[in-house]
């Protein structure tokens, strides 16, 4: 028979020792504590920086809950305008009018998604599922105050040097508008982001897009549950305890589920709405590394054996896009605005993730530096070996440089990671399992 109280204690030393735990997700992540920029010789040239959305109300429907209101959303659902004027009632915020089109500049595609999730208004008669919330505003909106100081050298007053891109889900469409609201405070203008259709995402796992995704998340799904370990399992214990039985099965706890029921948690925790379930700082600590483990197995295979043919189903057409946009060396500044199972994987492919889940606003950078001096001397050392060493490529994660490398070593880092012909290794058109069961992953 377990004991709980030994085992969460454990929990805190084990999790916390392999994984890093520096308490549970933050609030806000944004740049505060900038990185020691490269010398002085080497020039930004460009950054891709790709984000969570803000703070939102949760997305998962839990029975029993009816008496948790969320009033938080009086603020941005009031109106947004094009000028850099701040909303009233969230201070320091100012949405920038988006154009927001589909791949081929047409219209933007209708989101299932948000049809889905919107439909559902929660207690408080303010927010609905899954909405971006005044709190969720304000963060994106010093997020964008953080990238205009680290990045003011890639733009320009009318914001042509911005290439924006969104998944087309409210709550990042918003998150994006405030970012940019921040960014660009004197351009004019709508700003054109580019989205998708939610079945056509590649921002984020999906077995509509990838069915081959949805066959490794079955996959990694049954590997997490056989081998979750006894901090799970007395995890599982004492929610059986706190939920009645109905609650349980909705948030699949007895299948060491514990995704549905820390979105309710971590969100009601940011907005200050006290839960109806006494749950001690270390379960809650507990809760949030072992659903950021389940999200790792489910959509990376971290450290596992199928971890580079799942990241190529997910996110390899993406950071191919990604990588072979930083090699035309323009100066530009990319900005995407997604999910947190958008951050998490990229976090598994670049080798770096820490065993934590990606916070509210959650943020990587990919920069590319170039040495001017090997510019300046490439006649005299030789075009080629001038080459080899002119591009410098950093990854920055929530202000802490994780990663710093050449261009060249950067591809290598990547290049298994990424398809030849992503539409051929999903299996798209064919019969494989197109779904796997567990939730949205928007």
């Amino acid at each position: 028979m377990l004991h709980r109280g030994r085992v969460f204690a454990g929990a805190a030393v084990a999790l916390g020792g392999a994984l890093g735990l520096r308490g549970r997700e933050k609030q806000v992540a944004g740049l505060e504590e900038r990185p020691q920029d490269p010398p002085a010789h080497y020039q930004l040239v460009n950054a891709h920086v790709i984000f969570r959305h803000g703070a939102r109300t949760p997305v998962f429907l839990l029975s029993g809950a009816e008496n948790l209101e969320w009033p938080f959303c009086g603020g941005v659902n009031g109106p947004k305008g094009q000028s850099a004027d701040s909303v009233p009632g969230l201070d320091g915020v100012s949405f920038k009018q988006l154009h927001v089109v589909g791949p081929d500049g047409g219209p933007r595609p209708h989101s299932f998604v948000d049809a889905r999730q919107s439909s559902v208004l929660l207690p408080g008669g303010q927010c609905r599922m899954g909405q971006l919330t005044d709190l969720g505003a304000q963060q994106a909106a010093s997020l964008g105050r953080d990238l205009r100081r680290r990045y003011v050298s890639l733009l320009d007053p009318a914001g042509s040097t911005v290439d924006a891109r969104t998944t087309n889900v409210a709550r990042c469409v918003a998150t994006l508008s405030a970012v940019l609201g921040s960014l660009l405070p004197a351009s004019k203008g709508a700003i054109v982001a580019r989205t998708k259709r939610n079945a056509d995402e590649d921002l984020t796992p999906n077995p509509s897009a990838c069915p081959k995704a949805g066959q490794l998340m079955k996959a990694g799904r049954d590997r997490w549950r056989a081998a979750a370990g006894d901090t799970a399992e007395a995890l599982v214990a004492r929610l059986k305890e706190l939920l009645n039985e109905e609650q349980a099965r909705d948030m699949g706890i007895e299948q060491k589920n514990f995704v549905k029921y820390r979105d309710w948690v971590i969100a009601a925790e940011a907005h200050g709405v006290e839960k109806p379930w006494p749950l001690t700082e270390l379960e809650v600590n507990t809760l949030d590394v072992l659903g950021a483990l389940q999200v790792a197995q489910l959509l990376a295979w971290r450290l596992g054996e199928k971890e580079v043919e799942c990241t190529r189903a997910s996110l390899g057409k993406f950071i191919g896009e990604m990588v072979e946009e930083m090699s035309k060396a323009e100066r530009k500044l990319y900005l995407v605005s997604a999910h947190d199972t958008t951050v998490l994987p990229l976090l598994v492919a670049f080798g770096v993730h820490d065993g934590l889940w990606p916070p509210f606003c959650a943020n990587i950078a990919v920069e590319l530096w170039e040495n001017q001096e090997l510019v300046d001397r490439a006649a005299e050392i030789g075009s080629a070996e001038a080459e080899e060493d002119r591009f410098l490529v950093r990854v920055v994660y929530n202000g802490e440089e994780k990663l710093r490398m050449t261009l060249g070593e950067f591809g290598e880092l990547l290049q298994h990671k990424i398809p030849a012909n992503w539409n051929g290794e999903c299996g798209v058109g064919s019969k494989l399992l197109s779904r796997a069961s567990g939730g949205s992953n928007f």
